[in-house]
């Protein structure tokens, strides 16, 4: 029967999906960008049918069979780490739900296709492309995707960061097309191993996410108030300011000081918002928000390049910060 083979095959990643949307405390990835990544997985898998198709013609079923799950493995990993490249995800939890939502959208296209080749396929057939199949999918993609929104956090290049998690995907998906294990046996061990590794990697995120607002939040709240007392630069930090008037001009040095305050002061400001989210109010909404963004960018170019990095001890750059600049531009207003 046509429908039990769609429910069978299609139904169960898209309830794993929305599961592990439910497990996040914070919900900081809209729905728009999760429908958008699993667009984009469908899109992913548009392109490989035809690549997997000429490259079986032109080589054969072997070298199919391992080049494939490499090929496929990097359509899935574009569009999770483009989002970590423009600071559109900041923390491993929002990573591998993107992760996970592009490869749901691969094995949809995926699923679907076999749905229309096998006419006769069995409902044991469908549960395994289902349970087994679909998620590997989602779960390769995730592991890539937190792995390098993980590793760029300590200022890798994203491409380098995604190094790691991408022969741990390859290795994961050749695993599964082997024959080492019966098609049930190879299922039921995804659905033990892919949620024990998506839950671990959400209750260290939901940690690491909670200590991160707290900590920084202090941290920024007591920059903005040593400045606005003229004790910052009797600080350590201030001494370090100072030092750079060596360097550069002091109309330079200034902006540097007024380009610290500003950016603690939108980070206190992003961070207050995503508690106010937790505890299940609206963000705050600050009609001067605007003004203050063009002002930091102008900033940022006063200061130039050579400045940004000077300020890297005092003001660091990392992926959250950068992604938590990018959230405060997109609240709504």
């Amino acid at each position: 029967m046509l429908w039990l083979a769609i429910v069978l095959s299609l139904v169960p990643v898209v309830a794993f999906l929305w599961a592990l949307r439910a497990l996040d405390t914070y919900k900081l990835l809209a729905l728009g960008r999760i429908l958008t990544a699993v667009a984009a997985g469908t899109l992913a898998a548009l392109l490989a049918f035809p690549a997997n198709t000429l490259l079986y013609q032109w080589a054969g079923g072997g070298a199919l069979y391992w080049a494939g799950p490499v090929l496929e493995e990097l359509l899935k990993a574009i569009f999770p780490l483009w989002c970590i490249r423009f600071h559109r995800v900041g923390f491993p939890v929002d990573a591998g739900i993107i992760g996970f939502a592009t490869g749901t959208g691969f094995s949809l296209v995926e699923n679907l296709v076999y749905l229309h080749s096998i006419q006769d396929g069995t409902p044991m057939l469908w549960l395994v492309r289902g349970l087994g199949t679909a998620v590997m999918h989602g779960a390769t993609t995730a592991i890539v995707a937190m792995i390098a929104v993980t590793s760029a956090d300590r200022r890798r290049h994203v491409a380098l960061a995604s190094a790691g998690g991408l022969p741990i995907a390859f290795v994961v998906h050749l695993f599964h097309n082997s024959s080492l294990l019966p098609p049930i046996q190879m299922t039921a061990a995804v659905l033990m191993a892919a949620p024990a590794l998506l839950a671990f990697v959400f209750w260290r995120s939901e940690q690491t996410l909670a200590r991160w607002l707290s900590t920084k939040l202090d941290k920024d709240i007591e920059v903005i108030q040593m400045i606005d007392s003229g004790a910052f630069l009797e600080s350590k930090a201030g001494r370090y300011l100072h030092s750079l008037a060596d360097s550069f001009p002091p109309t330079v040095v200034g902006d540097m000081l007024c380009l610290i305050r500003l950016s603690a002061g939108l980070s206190a400001q992003a961070k207050g918002n995503l508690l106010r989210r937790e505890l299940g109010f609206e963000a705050e909404r600050d009609p001067d928000l605007e003004s203050k963004l063009k002002e930091m960018a102008f900033l940022e170019q006063s200061v130039g390049r050579a400045g940004r990095m000077a300020l890297a001890p005092l003001a660091p750059r990392r992926v959250r910060d950068l992604w938590e600049m990018y959230r405060l531009a997109k609240e709504p207003r």
